[in-house]
């Protein structure tokens, strides 16, 4: 989607006006009101990737308010300006009111063009007139006199794009993120782990527990992104210990959520060092799971050493580490290989097998364990409990045929019996679901202009 921004000429405007009057009309042939979709960028740069992720996503946000009354859709991608048009079975007035709010609601609505055509053609009117997105004085007046520079009003507008998608982003991730972790939570069944089946190797928390710990997270996980996007100026050492004192805080939230009792702990490091990674991204950057990875490695090795390269705190985790089982810490300094190079492809290949996807995500998960030293299972099973955990998931995947949810169940039990949670794999597993959620969202981005 990242493109070379190109200036176009005043002659080139008026001829996409001109196509934009064809293609409403040739919408209109439907016989139902037309929304026409553009944005109002001043200069001659009329689009580029940080335009065009805004528009994106009050796209994405028109169809959601749409629903089944959406009809048609036609992309007409310019570089004077691209238009989306859509056709719906609603009544004009409603339309426009619909537009309106979204205008007004979006961050970076004030750049939306949001028109609506009766099907007679007419263009309904604004009822209320907006006023100068520079100075905000009522009116058109600023417009009219030329009150303001090309170049105050392009300053502007990359201010409206940047500090919209900025406020975006961290609502969109932290959504995600929570989404991600109710998610894992819910997939059914995990051996030893809370889900719909029981609590597992757990007699201190359940499902509504951790439902209620992951929702307790969400406005930490959008200022992990807010706090990297913010400083990504600063060297990644002073970055970490922002996102380490927010780590700190949510901790603080997912125990007042659960009474004291540790849900999320290892989730909150994963995906707040995810999330930052993410913060360093330009916002019209498009985004790439290597380029993620690569994030993640430096920002983890950039830690302070008693956090991760040789952790001097007493958990049992930072024990472990020291005695060569990586878990959580291993993972982060080497960029998650797990998740990028092995659990995400095979879980995209599960899904495009036509697999469901609660099914799916439990095999990635005996996937995962097939890969990982979880930190958990030693500290609950020692060497012979992880051994045990991972020849069962080696079992199971190499089967002719994968395994039943019978099989699963039985896991389950067999893991619960040796008192075996294998929680830095759900970590994992989460975080997993998290990326193919980001590439999701970011193919939909990338196809809507090509």
């Amino acid at each position: 989607m990242k493109k070379e921004q190109t200036s176009v000429t005043l002659s080139q405007v008026l001829a996409l006006r001109e196509d934009r009057v064809r293609w409403q009309g040739e919408m209109l042939s439907h016989g139902l009101p037309v929304i026409s979709f553009s944005m109002n960028i001043a200069g001659p740069v009329k689009t580029s990737p940080l335009i065009r992720r805004a528009m994106a996503d009050g796209v994405f946000l028109l169809r959601a308010r749409l629903g089944e009354a959406l009809h048609r859709e036609e992309r007409h991608p310019s570089s004077a300006g691209d238009t989306v048009l859509f056709s719906v079975d609603r009544e004009p007035c409603a339309l426009k009111e619909l537009c309106l709010a979204l205008e007004e609601e979006h961050p970076c609505g004030r750049l939306f063009d949001l028109d609506v055509l009766a099907p007679t053609g007419e263009k309904l009117s604004r009822p209320r007139q907006r006023g100068c997105f520079v100075c905000g004085a009522a009116g058109s007046g600023c417009a009219s006199r030329r009150l303001h520079s090309v170049e105050e009003l392009q300053a502007r507008t990359h201010e409206i794009l940047t500090e919209g998608l900025l406020k975006r982003d961290a609502e969109r991730l932290a959504d995600l993120t929570v989404r991600a972790l109710l998610t894992e939570a819910r997939t059914t069944p995990k051996p030893g782990l809370v889900d719909g089946r029981n609590s597992g190797s757990h007699r201190d928390m359940d499902l509504p527990l951790f439902e209620k710990s992951a929702r307790s997270l969400r406005e930490h996980f959008a200022a992990f992104f807010r706090l990297a996007r913010e400083n990504a100026h600063r060297p990644h050492d002073g970055l970490y210990l922002l996102l380490q004192k927010e780590g700190v805080l949510a901790e603080r939230s997912m125990l007042a959520a659960t009474g004291g009792v540790n849900t999320h702990k290892g989730a909150i490091f994963s995906m707040g060092l995810i999330l930052g990674a993410l913060g360093l991204f330009a916002p019209d950057e498009p985004f790439s799971v290597s380029l993620l990875s690569d994030f993640a490695r430096h920002l983890a090795a950039m830690a302070p050493l008693a956090q991760l390269r040789t952790p001097i705190s007493q958990t049992a985790g930072a024990s472990l580490y020291r005695c060569g089982i990586g878990g959580v810490r291993g993972e982060a300094l080497e960029g998650f290989p797990t998740v990028a190079e092995h659990a995400l492809p095979f879980y995209r290949d599960m899904l495009s097998r036509g697999l469901e996807g609660e099914y799916a995500r439990c095999l990635t998960l005996l996937r995962i364990l097939t890969l990982t030293e979880d930190s958990n299972l030693h500290r609950r099973g020692g060497a012979e409990g992880a051994a045990f955990a991972r020849g069962e998931a080696e079992r199971l995947l190499s089967a002719p045929q994968l395994p039943a949810k019978e099989e699963l169940c039985a896991l389950d039990d067999a893991f619960i019996a040796r008192n075996l949670s294998p929680g830095g794999a759900a970590d994992l597993l989460a975080l997993t679901e998290l990326i193919y959620l980001l590439e999701e969202g970011s193919s939909r981005e990338r196809e809507l202009f090509e």
